[in-house]
C-alpha cells in the first residue's frame, strides 16, 4: 500500500485531470508524471493557427477548500 501523501497526491491529480477536461477550453492535458520536480501536467489550447500551452503544479489536501 502506497504512502497515506501519495494516495492524497494521486487523488487529486486524478481530480485535477478529470475536472480540467470537461467543459473547458482546454484541448489536452498531459501528465508529465513524477520526474518533473515543479510541474505536473502540460497543458494545451488550439485555436485555427496557433496552440497555446502551459504547465500546472496540482496540490491536494484532505482538508477541502
Amino acid at each position: 500500500m502506497p504512502h497515506n501523501a501519495n494516495r492524497i497526491g494521486t487523488r487529486g491529480e486524478s481530480i485535477f485531470l478529470t475536472r480540467i477536461l470537461e467543459g473547458t477550453i482546454i484541448d489536452d492535458a498531459f501528465f508529465l508524471g513524477e520526474k518533473a520536480e515543479a510541474v505536473d501536467f502540460l497543458c494545451q489550447i488550439y485555436d485555427n493557427q496557433n496552440i497555446y500551452s502551459f504547465k500546472i503544479q496540482v496540490k491536494a489536501t484532505t482538508l477541502g477548500y
